[in-house]
């Protein structure tokens, strides 16, 4: 069975100047998790197949959406984002002697894996700590309250207990 993120691209080969439309919809990898963020389980490719000499341009934006806790008060958020790609698919004669093509970006019997470049276009547009907005309170660390809708009477500075006896020391200046 082949891989629902393989791409054919027999046409393509050894053709520089040609290129094709891409429209497809691609699977998230099944190993891709990020805290806080969960992707939709498919994202949206579009964009072009560009023929050159060195392989197999491929060009477009591509859409995901995405469930998010705030990483300060795990409120819950939806959103669509937008990643551009930009990514040439060497030929796999060609990766084994250039030490500059990138080992995961292959044209491979005739087709390209697009689940590499979907990972690391996720990687990259994906908030690595997501937050409802930029003044986000937060929640209290001692009570719990959301603090962009409620006040405690907690106090923020947590005082470590070891520097208690320093406390009635008293500095001549």
């Amino acid at each position: 069975m082949i891989p629902e993120t393989l791409i054919h691209v027999a046409d393509l080969i050894g053709s520089p100047g040609s290129s094709r439309r891409v429209d497809v919809v691609l699977p998230v990898p099944a190993d891709f998790e990020m805290a806080l963020v969960d992707p939709a389980e498919t994202v949206h490719l579009s964009g072009s197949l560009d023929s050159v000499v060195d392989g197999i341009l491929v060009r477009g934006d591509l859409r995901v959406e995405v469930s998010w806790s705030c990483a300060r008060c795990l409120t819950t958020g939806h959103e669509v984002l937008r990643a551009p790609v930009a990514e040439l698919y060497h030929d796999s004669a060609e990766v084994a002697v250039d030490d500059d093509a990138d080992e995961g970006y292959r044209v491979d019997t005739e087709q390209i894996d697009l689940e590499i470049l979907v990972r690391d276009a996720l990687a990259e547009v994906l908030p690595p700590n997501p937050v409802c907005r930029p003044d986000c309170k937060g929640l209290c660390p001692q009570c719990g309250v959301d603090r962009n809708t409620e006040t405690c009477s907690c106090h923020d500075a947590d005082v470590d207990r070891r520097w208690d006896a320093l406390a009635d020391l008293k500095l001549d200046h």
